[in-house]
């Protein structure tokens, strides 16, 4: 007999759905095998030691007052940085799968419906949808989840949506989520600085579309949705003077390392989850 594979997930977060300032938030999750996984920290482990540093953390890269970087935002050497993070990557890592929610959106539908649907586990329900998708039922997965408030309850209620759907079968009693050890951290946890740098490159994107307000006409044709969005590219960069997020060299080498599926939860995704896959139970058994 062939010997069953183990498919491992990381998850990581950026942005806090329990925050009242918090516009948006997500979730980057990288799945593979246990052999892909060794071979990932082993390498992911040397990039960082060529590189003098001792993790990946995306929020201290970017923050001037972090030590931990100043002495790559002071060379050339960052875009070599990421272009081999990614190589690692693309080399070790199965699939990518993706969460993303508009805060907003979610606190309105909660009061136009009357309910408390939780950010963190609609996001999380996003990631057992996608990953049903990519791959069979039948197949048992482990996660391991960054820390988080109260994850246990989070990971539950998250269950308890993929339980009430009604579009597929999603069989997530057969993917075990495991919140991080309190001992343990992205610190030594290797592929959670992967997922960081994801859910990272997610969040900025998400918050800068927050601005992109899409009309009924430009939802009438795929054409006239891509000459909006090509509009609203142009007056933004026009407005910041800087690229779109999108735009910047480590945020595609990290797009294109794998392949990727994923949700975006605005009103309208929620709307349609609401009919469709949950028959407005969202949770609550027959």
């Amino acid at each position: 007999m062939a010997a069953v594979r183990e498919l491992r997930g990381y998850i990581d977060t950026s942005g806090d759905a329990y925050d009242r300032a918090e516009r948006s938030m997500a979730l980057g999750c990288y799945v593979s095998d246990c052999e892909k996984w060794e071979k990932f920290e082993y390498h992911w482990s040397q990039v960082l030691g060529d590189y003098k540093i001792p993790y990946l953390h995306m929020s201290e890269m970017w923050d001037r007052n972090s030590p931990v970087y100043a002495h790559l935002r002071q060379s050339d050497k960052l875009p070599s940085l990421f272009q081999d993070l990614s190589s690692v990557i693309r080399d070790n890592i199965t699939y990518c799968i993706t969460s993303r929610l508009r805060v907003g959106d979610l606190r309105q539908f909660n009061s136009d419906h009357g309910l408390t649907l939780d950010g963190y586990s609609v996001c999380l329900y996003g990631l057992i949808i996608s990953a049903r998708e990519k791959w069979l039922n039948s197949e048992p997965m482990n996660w391991v989840l960054d820390k988080i408030s109260k994850p246990h309850s989070v990971v539950q209620c998250a269950k308890s949506y993929a339980a009430t759907d009604i579009w597929n079968d999603l069989q997530s009693d057969l993917i075990t989520i495991t919140p991080l050890e309190e001992s343990e951290s992205w610190k030594t946890a290797l592929p959670l600085q992967a997922c960081d740098w994801m859910a990272w490159e997610l969040n900025k994107s998400n918050r800068e579309r927050l601005s992109w307000v899409i009309s009924n006409e430009d939802m009438k044709t795929q054409g006239s949705l891509y000459h909006a969005h090509r509009e609203w590219r142009k007056k933004r960069i026009e407005q910041t003077g800087r690229p779109v997020h999108d735009d910047r060299k480590s945020a595609w080498a990290l797009y294109k390392a794998t392949d990727q599926s994923g949700f975006l939860w605005d009103y309208e995704t929620l709307m349609g989850a609401h009919i469709n896959r949950q028959k407005r139970r969202w949770g609550m058994r027959d």
